[in-house]
């Protein structure tokens, strides 16, 4: 029998109240009682107004942090942009916040520290967050929820199973987010990919157990969750499929000395634009093209690579990418010397927009260790190229290693055992009378942090500056 059917029966007005204290079975019709229908009514109005603000501030925060940086991007495609792009990049989008710190870690393996622009985002979002988390808020007095030693007294005898799932999903994205500090990237990096995987899968099905048996999908609470879920498993497969794309390759590795390993993968193009895959360590520095590393230039036209194959040091023919790797820690350190190792590539992954940097009238290209395979592209792309690498003594072997490519490179400085004088690098473009000059550094972070200061500083003055910084680091 339904509801309506039963209403309809009931000819005579309840005359009873419905009391909490009552244990037996309501088989009757009963009035309610009124104060405690008005309780439950505060409480139901006060958690849905709680519902639609909350939504209002999420769409109102994604907006206002979504829309300034994709109108900045299109501003900056306005003719009259490009001198007030160039005066403000020295002052707020190149310089860091803490002296001379970004890529290369602060003290005591702290993180980061973030540019000027970075920085003045972030506050942004701090103090939209506390400004609507604080504002628009109504307190329910009492709370048909809380508010009574009863309720607490049940919780802390009865675990009920969104309990239960809430206990599971906030614990494991706390560890995760303490647990991805740069102590644990450079002490291990494959345990931390690991842990972070697992643990944002604990995380995602905790909440969504923890929603469902608390709410039963009411209220909209599941709505962040399956934005979030969707965005990561979306990555996670075109992650993936990126590797299946690729197949299966054999890898042809060759010790080239001091604990410097060259990684031959043939039968695969890694070609579009510039192509950087930089590793989450200073192990694995970069993508060149085989064709280049082997002198297969094409003298006559260096925008363009021949395509003639080139022959590997096995004596088989084929194209392929190739990798520099500077055993360190992780699994890095066990390579060894191997004629098929089978290898799964991730890419390739574009780097950043190359337009700018390449309109300028003199390219300084500057790079250390086994960050030059990620500068190789950029020696034969520009029709005037200043190229600066420096090395350790005990990394002289990368030098020979790319002899032939690097003797098809006019103006070049390579210095083994001694650093760069980036000041005077960059003095030296001043001085020549180059009206824009553009910088691009690939290496450690120290290097690549000096790079940054040095330009920061040269921009101040009449000669326009462009800066791309491609850093490896953890």
């Amino acid at each position: 029998m339904s509801y309506s059917d039963a209403l309809a029966m009931d000819t005579e007005p309840p005359t009873k109240y419905l009391v909490s204290s009552m244990s037996s079975v309501l088989n009757e019709t009963m009035l309610a009682n009124q104060s405690t229908m008005a309780l439950q009514k505060s409480t139901l109005y006060s958690v849905g107004y709680e519902g639609r603000l909350e939504g209002r501030y999420g769409v109102g925060i994604l907006v206002a942090f979504f829309a300034p940086p994709i109108l900045i991007i299109i501003i900056g495609y306005l003719p009259f942009m490009t001198s007030i792009s160039e005066s403000i990049k020295p002052y707020l989008i190149w310089p860091s916040i803490i002296e001379t710190y970004h890529v290369r870690p602060l003290s005591y393996r702290l993180g980061n520290a973030p540019i000027m622009g970075q920085s003045l985002y972030v506050f942004a979002f701090v103090v939209v967050n506390i400004v609507m988390t604080a504002t628009g808020y109504r307190v329910a007095i009492p709370h048909a929820w809380y508010g009574n030693g009863k309720y607490y007294a049940v919780m802390t005898s009865y675990y009920p199973p969104w309990w239960i799932w809430g206990i599971i999903g906030t614990p494991a994205i706390t560890i995760m987010v303490v647990g991805s500090g740069l102590y644990v990237r450079k002490w291990s990096y494959e345990v931390f990919l690991i842990k972070h995987i697992i643990l944002a899968v604990l995380t995602f099905v905790g909440t969504w157990y923890h929603i469902w048996y608390c709410f039963q999908w009411l209220g909209n609470y599941q709505q962040p969750l399956f934005a979030a879920c969707s965005v990561w498993f979306f990555d996670r497969f075109i992650r993936v499929m990126r590797i299946l794309k690729n197949g299966v390759r054999r890898a042809q590795v060759t010790e080239i000395g001091q604990g410097y390993v060259r990684i031959d993968v043939p039968g695969i193009h890694f070609w579009p634009k510039f192509i950087c895959a930089l590793s989450h360590s200073q192990q694995v520095a970069s993508m060149g093209e085989p064709s280049i590393l082997d002198g297969n230039i094409d003298i006559e036209n260096k925008n363009r690579v021949s395509s003639k194959s080139r022959s590997l040091a096995r004596g088989t023919t084929t194209e392929g990418v190739t990798f520099f790797v500077r055993k360190s820690t992780g699994m890095a350190r066990y390579l060894s010397a191997n004629d098929s190792l089978m290898a799964f590539l991730d890419g390739s992954y574009p780097n950043n927009p190359i337009a700018a940097i390449m309109r300028t009238d003199r390219l300084l290209v500057i790079t250390g260790e086994i960050g030059v395979s990620g500068v190789l592209p950029w020696l034969f792309a520009h029709p005037n190229v200043k190229f600066a690498w420096s090395v350790k003594k005990n990394a002289e072997c990368l030098v020979t290693a790319l002899d032939v490519v690097l003797d098809g490179v006019v103006d070049k400085d390579v210095s083994v055992g001694s650093r760069l004088d980036l000041q005077a690098l960059v003095n030296q473009d001043i001085e020549a009378g180059w009206k824009k000059v553009g910088v691009m550094v690939c290496g450690p972070g120290g290097l690549c942090d000096d790079v940054r200061a040095t330009v920061c500083a040269a921009s101040k003055g009449p000669t326009a500056f462009e800066l791309e910084v491609d850093a490896y680091s953890w």
